[in-house]
């Protein structure tokens, strides 16, 4: 009969559901934070978007987006009308400073893009225009303003 086998107490099942709704609640809270973690993050990506896009126009360069249209990870910017432009020379000067971007358009016009993602501070972003600004000056770009297509 009964006897080999362990006399188990009713409110096992009962204890395993506590258990569950315990850890449920724990969730919740952990999910809580995971989305306002996920909002300060948006917010900090949409405040250096702004940071780079406003550089770009610093250097007299022309985003291609107006500011209130800009998303926060890829700024596209139009490329110098300068006749010495060259996006791959530009590229390459940035990427001996460190910074690597697009070597590639996808716009009508020609384009730069710059993709900003991860643990990318301020200082990184003010790191970043100024390697373009010594990268259009290396590359003798005079004329900043927009290719007409």
């Amino acid at each position: 009969g009964m006897e080999g086998q362990q006399h188990r107490p009713r409110t096992r099942g009962a204890f395993r559901e506590d258990r569950h709704a315990v850890a449920g609640l724990e969730r919740g809270g952990r999910l809580v934070h995971h989305a306002q973690r996920i909002a300060l993050a948006a917010a900090f990506d949409e405040e250096r978007a702004r940071a780079f896009h406003q550089g770009m126009i610093g250097l007299g360069l022309t985003p291609y987006l107006a500011a209130e249209n800009q998303g926060p990870i890829i700024t596209v910017v139009r490329a110098p009308s300068d006749p010495k432009w060259n996006l791959q020379a530009f590229v390459d000067a940035l990427k001996r400073r460190g910074i690597v971007i697009s070597n590639f358009f996808n716009t009508p016009v020609p384009t730069f893009r710059v993709g900003c993602i991860g643990a990318i501070t301020p200082a990184d972003m003010r790191y970043a225009v100024q390697s373009m600004a010594e990268a259009l000056n290396d590359l003798g770009i005079v004329s900043r303003e927009p290719k007409q297509p």
